[in-house]
């Protein structure tokens, strides 16, 4: 389990709790494993923004872009890796 204000990078397995109340914060995936597992929440309520985005060359669920907006507070997604892509 990791708390987590600024822009930071998640291990696999990580459990991150996000506060933005000081500014938008940018969660990057790790590289694609088989199995891989990555879950963030955000603990505060809207306002600066939380995304979560892949690796480079990787993509979320196909999509080109690849990054996923949290913005709901306590709003929480699971992100699970095929090896290639989350």
């Amino acid at each position: 389990f990791r708390n987590i204000t600024a822009n930071a990078t998640a291990a696999d397995g990580d459990f991150i709790f996000v506060d933005s109340t000081s500014g938008a914060i940018t969660i990057t995936l790790p590289a694609p494993v088989a199995s891989g597992y990555v879950r963030v929440k955000r603990l505060n309520a809207p306002g600066n923004g939380v995304q979560v985005v892949p690796p480079g060359g990787a993509v979320i669920d196909g999509v080109g872009v690849g990054s996923h907006t949290l913005n709901d507070q306590y709003q929480s997604n699971d992100f699970l890796s095929n090896g290639t892509n989350w």
